[in-house]
């Protein structure tokens, strides 16, 4: 079991039955955690307040990735992560605070942002359905 705080990422350790800092917490954008999703790939995307991660499933000598705010087109809209799912496409959904809600393409590594939200619209939370984007 993964746990995010305002202070890092923590885990329930089975054997002892105590919280531990996890090992990955120092190497995220930040600490404070907002959300973590794991995707189709079992990829774990973890939103801090200060950017994007995307954790590789058990692939050696993988390390974690960073997206943050790039101010150009096809990077993220802003670093301050809210909610990230995943749509049946495997377009990865990410929603900002006062950044809208963007979509993450794995196949290019660039990020869109949806038009029809405003620039400083806040995402609490993103569902998906089998037809719709909610």
């Amino acid at each position: 079991m993964l746990i995010g705080t305002n202070r890092g990422l923590y885990y329930l350790d089975p054997g002892t039955n105590l919280v531990k800092k996890h090992p990955l917490s120092g190497s995220l954008t930040g600490n404070e955690i907002k959300t973590m999703y794991e995707d189709r790939h079992h990829n774990l995307w973890i939103g801090t307040s200060q950017g994007l991660n995307k954790v590789p499933f058990r692939q050696a000598g993988s390390k974690v990735q960073h997206f943050k705010n790039g101010n150009g087109p096809g990077t993220l809209p802003g670093d301050y992560i809210t909610s990230i799912t995943e749509d049946k496409e495997g377009f990865i959904w990410i929603g900002t605070h006062h950044n809208g809600l963007c979509r993450f393409n794995p196949g290019d590594a660039s990020f869109s942002p949806l038009a029809a939200l405003a620039e400083d619209e806040h995402v609490r939370k993103i569902f998906v359905d089998d037809k719709n984007i909610f």
